[in-house]
This record gives structure tokens, sequence and C-alpha cells, in this order.
């Protein structure tokens, strides 16, 4: 686990107050779910003792503060509506990374989350991923820490107005996400590559017609008969040129019947190798191919966009013209590196379906949000002995 996320006391003492704001005259709810979570060594009979304690937990450890995150977690949990509203507000904290946070959400998760806006107002404006479960903590940080610092990458270049960087990383995401969702059903990334040996043919014109002599292959001609009737097998034979620059490559394809081709070629194997399946085409269309739950959550009509911003970017045209322009879900194609580079609405409405198929990989399909206040608000005028008499609100 990267080591950003074991903060210093300094960054958890906001919520922490917070926290104790809320509580005010309902200390014992709070000292009861600290002992909950805590060896008995720290056990605190007093809000005095815990203000000592909570932060001696915290300091005195190489690792997240994990008794600190049951707690608000439980306190969470076993609150009415109008107390959970509050802790939310309060329950984050930034990490060592830039617009970084890691915030609680209304199921008890915490989860690592990085501010798109200096002034985030929607759940758009906060890309969230799943990273801590107390009812699972063997699996932290659920989402893997790559996947972590691919978003990570993608909002700190988005912040700095970087938008080519950060789509073509926000790619590389999306990419290795399908890979980890197709084997997760157990699709094989890797296909078998067979070379067989090869079959020696000599040609002889006679007349109008072309005599072949076929050796090396599993059956001789001779034991080749003809369907009554018919005088000849048919063979589709087709011949593919590539030119570019001062090379060339032509390639003939011959298309027989299955019975006919063991008198043409060898099936016997000459070698065989895995070869890595690559690139978000491949992964995409594999993905839909076996219907993957998790890219059932991104509108087809993406798919394109994806793959078309991923090569003009890998690629990337010298001219500056994208050929053929990127296809956008109900706007005009983007014709060039400049518009593409300032679009940066683009890469929000990227950027959430990707947030998306990473949390439907990697966690379960719950919908999880996390308030959109960014700083710990001001001490609530109810106190928790108040709050929690209170009816939840709707």
């Amino acid at each position: 686990m990267s080591n950003r996320f074991f903060v210093p006391w300094s960054r958890l003492h906001p919520m922490v107050r917070g926290i104790r704001t809320i509580y005010h005259g309902a200390d014992g709810q709070l000292v009861s779910a600290f002992n909950a979570a805590v060896d008995h060594k720290w056990y605190v009979s007093s809000i005095t003792q815990f203000d000592k304690n909570v932060r001696a937990v915290c300091e005195h450890t190489e690792e997240p503060a994990w008794p600190l995150l049951n707690t608000i977690s439980a306190l969470l949990l076993s609150s009415p509506e109008a107390a959970r509203k509050a802790i939310l507000d309060v329950a984050r904290f930034e990490t060592g990374a830039p617009f970084e946070i890691l915030a609680l959400d209304r199921e008890g998760a915490w989860r690592v989350g990085w501010l798109l806006t200096d002034n985030p107002k929607t759940e758009e404006d906060i890309a969230t991923l799943e990273w801590y479960r107390p009812d699972d903590p063997g699996r932290t940080p659920i989402t893997p820490q790559p996947i972590i610092d691919y978003i990570a990458g993608c909002a700190a270049l988005y912040r700095a107005g970087l938008i080519l960087p950060a789509l073509a990383v926000l790619t590389m995401a999306y990419e290795s996400v399908l890979w980890d969702a197709l084997a997760a059903s157990g699709v094989a990334r890797t296909a078998k590559h067979r070379t067989y040996l090869a079959s020696n043919w000599k040609l002889k014109r006679v007349a109008d017609k072309l005599v072949v002599q076929i050796n090396g292959a599993d059956e001789p001609l001779t034991q080749l008969v003809n369907v009554p009737g018919e005088v000849f097998e048919e063979i589709e034979a087709r011949l593919t040129h590539v030119a570019a620059d001062h090379t060339s490559k032509a390639e003939l394809s011959i298309k027989v019947t299955t019975p006919t081709s063991k008198f043409l070629t060898s099936s016997q194997t000459e070698s065989e190798e895995d070869i890595a399946r690559r690139g978000l085409r491949s992964a995409v269309e594999m993905a839909r191919g076996r219907n993957i739950r998790a890219i059932t959550t991104v509108v087809e009509q993406l798919d394109e966009t994806f793959i078309a911003i991923r090569n003009s970017l890998v690629h990337f045209p010298a001219n500056g013209l994208f050929v053929p322009p990127i296809p956008v879900l109900g706007r005009a194609p983007i014709a060039n590196v400049a518009a593409l580079a300032t679009d940066h609405r683009r890469f929000v409405t990227l950027l959430t379906p990707v947030l998306g198929v990473i949390n439907t990989t990697y966690s379960e399909p719950v919908s999880r949000t996390v308030s959109t206040n960014s700083n710990p608000p001001v001490a609530p005028a109810a106190t928790a002995a108040t709050v929690v008499t209170q009816s939840p609100t709707s």
C-alpha cells in the first residue's frame, strides 16, 4: 500500500475535531465506538481519555489509522439519517497526493477520491474509488494500487489543464481494468499461436491449365477423390498487397473446404507459443463479446471514442489532424489536437464511465456516494444528544 495513506495527525485532527463537535453531549456513544475498534490497552472511560488515546493510536503506528477509521464508520452506521449527514460532511482528510482525499461513504466504507474542482458541488466534481471496508480489512486497498495511481495521475493532470496526457492515462487505466475483468471471468489474455510445417508446391503450366505437385501435405494427392458429378474442387485465392514508403508486402490466402485442406497443407505443429493480446480495442471487443458485466455499464457508442482517443494520442499526428476524426456521442467529431486539448468536459464525461467500470470490477455493484462538502463544516447548532432524538429526515 502506498505510504501516502499513512497520514500525520495534523491531517486527521480536523476530522476528529468535527466528530467530537457532532457528539458533544453524547460522549458515551463516541467512547463506546472507539473501545470497540481498539485493542484493550487503548480503552477509554471518558472523553478526555478519548482525546488523548485517539491521537496516540494514530501517531504510534506505521499504518493508516485503522482504529479511527473503524470508529467513525461504526458511528455512521449506528446513527439516524440526520447524524449521518453531519458525519459524512466531516469524515474526510487529505492524503499525500495532490487533490486527493480519503472520505467515508454512506455504507460505512472509505473511498479514495480526487477533487476535480476547488469547490465541488456535485458528485461529478469528485472522482472516487473504493479503498477500505471495515468488514473486509483483508482486501485493502479494494481497488488495486496501480489503478488508484492511474486515476490520481489523471486528476492531477486535469487540474493542471493538461487534458491530452490526462486522457492518455485514463485510457491506459481503462484497458488495464478491462483485462482484469476478463481474467476474473476466466478469459485468458493469451492466445495460442501455432506454426505448422510448410508443404512444398511445385507449379507447371500445361497449355491453359496449371499442374500442381505437392510435397509435405498430410495426404498425397493420389488419395483425393472428387465429389461425384464434380470435375473441379473450388478454391478461392485472394491477394493482399500493402505498400508503404519503400517497402511492400504481398500475402496470398487460399480458402478451401476442410476435407481438401489435408491434401494441400500439413497439420503437424512446427512451433507453439502464447501470444499476449494487447491494446484497448482488443480488450473492449473481448469484453463486449463475452458480455463482461463491468463494460455493460458503458454505453456501446463510447467504445470507438475511447479507442480513437487512445490510438490518436499514442500515434500522435504530426500535422495536428486526426484521421479519421474522433467520434463523439451526440456531437460533431473532434478533428484536431487543439480541439481535444481544450475539451475539459470531454475528460470528465469519459472519466465517469471508467470509474464505473473500475468500481464494478473490484467491488460489489453498490451505489456509493461521498458528500461534496470539501471542508469540515462549522460546528452544527444541534448536538448529537439532540440529533439522535430527532426523526430521520427524508
